[in-house]
């Protein structure tokens, strides 16, 4: 009934390897993408890609935490050893991500402009179009949630 306990850890290392990377690589990405915007654009580059950036990744707050609440779903399904609720779950819970992110991530992404321009002033309307291509790049990061 029970998997040995090199087979369990075995398991369960290689699902906290891969969630590990992922996690790395998120980091990384929202930490060297500043240094890689300084090193071929000016520094105010930076400041309009920042702004863009704590707007753009509101959207993944409320998903990231709905996502993790369904992970306790799919360990039990697993644990049952039922595919077709993980395969639900999955599903369903991607469409409900989907279905509360989309519509925010379009209003964002249509309405970007004139957010940037009302919380930072007139001086940091570029943004709005940064804002625009982050939008668009957290759909498919919800995709992946």
């Amino acid at each position: 009934m029970f998997k040995s306990d090199s087979g369990m850890v075995r398991e369960l290392f290689s699902f906290s390897l891969y969630a590990f990377i992922a996690n790395v690589a998120v980091l990384l990405i929202l930490s060297i993408a500043p240094l890689v915007i300084q090193s071929v654009l000016p520094l105010s580059s930076v400041a309009l890609y920042s702004i863009s950036a704590k707007i753009g990744a509101q959207p993944l707050l409320p998903n990231k935490l709905f996502s993790n609440a369904l992970l306790p779903m799919i360990s039990q399904a697993r644990g049952r050893g039922d595919e077709t609720a993980i395969r639900f779950v999955l599903i369903d819970g991607t469409r409900l991500l989907l279905g509360l992110a989309v519509p925010f991530l379009g209003l964002l992404a249509w309405y970007a402009t004139p957010l940037v321009t009302l919380w930072m002033g007139p001086l940091f309307q570029p943004a709005g179009g940064l804002l625009q291509i982050l939008a668009a790049a957290v759909f498919f990061s919800v995709l992946q949630l």
